[in-house]
């Protein structure tokens, strides 16, 4: 019987150490708090705008982060629903409204329309 070869490309290569040997730097108090939440820094700015005497816990911002984030993803869900029964490939502002509207109830889907439009209407003003 023949012996086996030992190819050493198959043989297992020993992990390579890091090259640098400099210290990690702490983070600051912004990136421990902020950097981890998707919208905690829009969440701060409409509190602060809002009422700029209010504070707000790290519970709470996580709480509002999941649930925008669940709101999210149920529009962008029903977003891609309505691009394939319509067989188009582009989200433009009228498959996001239909979207919003099938989502939300009657008054409640109404507002935020309404809300999106005016927002974006005084966005292009301040451009």
């Amino acid at each position: 019987m023949a012996e086996p070869r030992s190819d050493p490309s198959l043989s297992r290569k020993e992990p390579r150490k890091s090259v640098s040997t400099t210290k990690r730097r702490k983070k600051s108090r912004y990136q421990r708090l902020y950097c981890r939440y998707k919208f905690a820094i829009g969440i701060y700015k409409v509190l602060k705008k809002v009422h700029s005497d209010l504070r707000i816990s790290c519970k709470a911002l996580t709480f509002l982060n999941f649930f925008l984030m669940d709101v999210f993803q149920r529009i962008s869900e029903e977003v891609t629903v309505l691009l394939r029964y319509s067989k188009h490939s582009t989200i433009t502002y009228r498959v996001i409204e239909t979207a919003v509207r099938l989502l939300l109830p009657r008054k409640m889907g109404q507002f935020a329309v309404l809300a999106g439009k005016n927002a974006i209407d005084r966005y292009h003003c301040n451009q």
